[in-house]
Order: C-alpha cells, then sequence, then structure tokens
C-alpha cells in the first residue's frame, strides 16, 4: 500500500529529454480520473528525474493500479531503445526512505516511427530561362531532432537539369550550422541529390517558450549549385522532395506534399 505522504520519483534514461516545465497526470486506470486534484509533479532536466507528491488523497491499497501520463517529453531520434525507467517510492520528495520499486525494460515496450518533415523551401538563385549555372537553396525544418550520422536526398522535378554532376558534387555545400563544421558531401544520382557527411552530430530541439514546454526543431539550410534553370516559362515546376534516413538508411523524416514547394521561371538568361 501507499501512504498519502508518500511520493514517487521516475528516473528516466539520458535517450530522453527532459524539461523543467515537464507536467504530469495521475489517474485511475479504468476511470481516467485524476486521483486527486492536489498532487504536485516536479522535474529536474539535470538528473532526469520526475517526482510526485501527494497524489493520493489516503492510503492507497495494494494491487490498485493507476497511471501517469507525462507531457512535454522529447522523443529519442532513434527508432529503438536499449534502456531502463526507475521507479522509486519515497517517504517525502527529498529521497528520505527511498524503496527501489524495481526498473522497466522499455527495448521490448517501446519503438519509434518515422514522421514528418514540417517545412521545407527552395529558393532559385536565378528565376531566369535556361539560366546556368545557378544555385538553388533549400531550407528543411523535421519535427525533431536528427540522429548523428544521418542524410537526407532532395529529388529535383524533371524541369531543373543537373548541368554538371562532377562540378556539383565537388563544390557542394557548406557546413551546416548546429550539425557539423565541416563541408557537406553530395552525390549525384539522376534527379537526386544525397547529401552525406552533414551530420556528425543529432541536431539541437531548441526551446522556444519555457513557459509551455513548447519546441523549435532544428532548420537546416543548404545550396545547391551547378544547375540549369527550366528552358521555358513556367508558372510552376513539379514539385521538390526531400527525405532524411539515419545511419541504418531508415527513413526518419519525410516530406508528404506531392505539389509543393515548386519555383517559377520568367524572362530570358542574362
Amino acid at each position: 500500500e501507499i501512504e498519502s505522504t508518500y511520493a514517487l520519483r521516475l528516473t528516466l534514461p539520458d535517450e530522453f529529454h527532459l524539461w523543467d516545465t515537464t507536467r504530469c497526470v495521475v489517474g485511475d486506470v479504468e476511470t481516467g480520473e485524476e486521483i486527486t486534484p492536489n498532487y504536485s509533479c516536479t522535474a529536474n532536466s539535470d538528473d532526469m528525474t520526475i517526482v510526485i507528491e501527494d497524489y493520493v488523497d489516503s492510503t492507497l491499497a495494494g494491487n490498485t493500479d493507476f497511471e501517469i501520463s507525462i507531457s512535454s517529453i522529447r522523443n529519442p531520434g532513434t527508432f529503438d531503445i536499449d534502456a531502463t525507467l526507475g521507479i522509486e517510492s519515497l517517504s517525502s520528495a527529498n529521497a528520505v526512505g527511498a524503496v527501489d520499486l524495481g526498473q522497466k525494460d522499455l527495448k521490448d515496450t517501446m519503438s519509434f516511427v518515422n514522421t514528418t518533415i514540417d517545412a521545407f523551401t527552395v529558393v532559385a538563385e536565378s528565376t531566369a530561362v535556361g539560366n546556368f549555372p545557378t544555385s538553388y537553396t533549400f531550407t528543411v525544418q523535421p519535427r525533431g531532432e536528427i540522429d548523428k550520422d544521418s542524410y537526407l536526398i532532395v529529388k529535383f522535378p524533371n524541369e531543373i537539369i543537373i548541368h554538371d554532376s562532377d562540378k556539383l558534387e565537388k563544390s557542394c555545400g557548406t557546413p551546416l550550422v548546429d550539425f557539423t563544421n565541416y563541408r557537406v558531401a553530395c552525390r549525384v544520382t539522376g534527379q537526386e541529390v544525397k547529401i552525406t557527411k552533414g551530420f556528425d552530430y543529432a541536431g539541437t530541439t531548441n526551446m522556444t517558450d519555457i513557459s509551455d514546454g513548447s519546441i523549435a526543431p532544428p532548420i537546416i539550410e543548404f545550396t545547391i549549385p551547378y544547375l540549369r534553370n527550366p528552358r521555358t516559362s513556367v508558372d510552376a515546376t513539379g514539385a521538390f522532395n526531400v527525405t532524411i534516413y539515419n545511419n541504418a538508411n531508415e527513413i526518419t523524416y519525410l516530406w508528404n506534399s506531392t505539389d509543393s514547394p515548386t519555383v517559377s521561371m520568367s524572362g530570358a538568361s542574362q
């Protein structure tokens, strides 16, 4: 049984990210209702712990099931996780009389799926018909962090011609800010450009509003040179596409739109 003076301490594995503003709800498994409205939930991002106090009004009988829902946690940047969740019962929040309730192995009970790229834009250096060599600048914002040693593939619409594959590969890109201090590497295959060596460490996910725990995913910006604009005026080319893969060649983030982004061309090449 658990007395109302007890507290619970959860210790999350380092693969997750926890903020001091993280909140939780303690509820009855059968009804889904909160056990008591008076409990407190305190998170500590330094040691990855969450302490829940006063979560029962009176003694909680043994074998009583209850659930804890925790908000504002960032998932790992990988699909599978080989780690454990620690659970302790405390006689008070300061860990006096801590009783280890065991470790929950997350490896076989928790896995993750790929998700979307929230924003993807393309800006042409020149909109003159047939202009070459010209460059295009891309901005990509996935929904979460990017795992170390990931790579991305940009697919060009048929109207955009890769003017010189060799020169593109030799002079492609600059370091991706917040991801690497080295130039990216590009490899051309048909209408696709694979960008590697751009993610020497995981991209950070920055807090934008500490009061509500919202986050701003990383923004990736890069330029691809030695391209040729469409040979005729177009209101809109076919859509560009981008996909992000981890180092196991699994898709982690994908762009779902089939009609954007595009570029338009008008006027003669100078």
